[in-house]
């Protein structure tokens, strides 16, 4: 996989501060609402028998935090993420549930290997990742368009760029759009 970015016409940079700024809100609240459902159990310490024969109490983490993923959960949580919608797709919120559930589930991996803290975490820049049902790709032009608003596209192109003769053949993944760039995954079609 290789990740190239291209930038955003002068004239579109508007309509995608736009939905970056609405985007990132709801993402953060998506956070919020998940780490406010979010469950602590005790863990009790391992014993291990080591190579001498001898028991040992390997501990870890104590306290192991487990987030809400079930149907109904997601549901409320995407009705209530709806009813703030801006006019964007509905796509565009499920896109930021299954982000905020990437974003927790990193933090959780990263608790429990002693890497972070008890601390919620934080979107710091904004980003919006666009899903398959957000945007179609015509491979023959190096053309994507991705769906902003039910009519609005934003067209992107990577045709002539430095990079098209490397990804020749390759598959395109899910875009993140940023303020002036937007970061187009390729992956080897094998």
């Amino acid at each position: 996989m290789r990740v190239y970015s291209v930038p955003i016409p002068e004239e579109d940079r508007g309509r995608v501060r736009e939905l970056l700024r609405w985007y990132t809100s709801l993402l953060q609240r998506a956070i919020d609402r998940m780490w406010g459902n979010m469950s602590w159990e005790f863990r009790a310490p391992k014993l291990v028998r080591e190579e001498n024969g001898e028991l040992r109490a390997r501990v870890g983490k104590l306290h192991v935090p487990y987030f809400p993923w079930n149907k109904d959960f997601m549901r409320t949580l995407r009705q209530e993420l709806v009813e703030l919608n801006r006019g964007y797709s509905k796509r565009w919120v499920d896109s930021m549930i299954r982000e905020a559930g990437r974003i927790l589930k990193i933090w959780r991996k990263r608790y429990l290997r002693g890497r972070a803290k008890k601390i919620k975490p934080l979107v710091r820049k904004p980003y919006a990742r666009a899903r398959w049902g957000r945007m179609s790709v015509n491979y023959s032009d190096h053309t994507i368009r991705v769906t902003l608003r039910p009519g609005e596209h934003l067209w992107i192109s990577w045709k002539g760029a430095w990079f098209s003769k490397r990804v020749e053949g390759w598959k395109v993944g899910e875009v993140i759009l940023q303020e002036d760039r937007v970061l187009i995954p390729f992956i080897r079609a094998d």
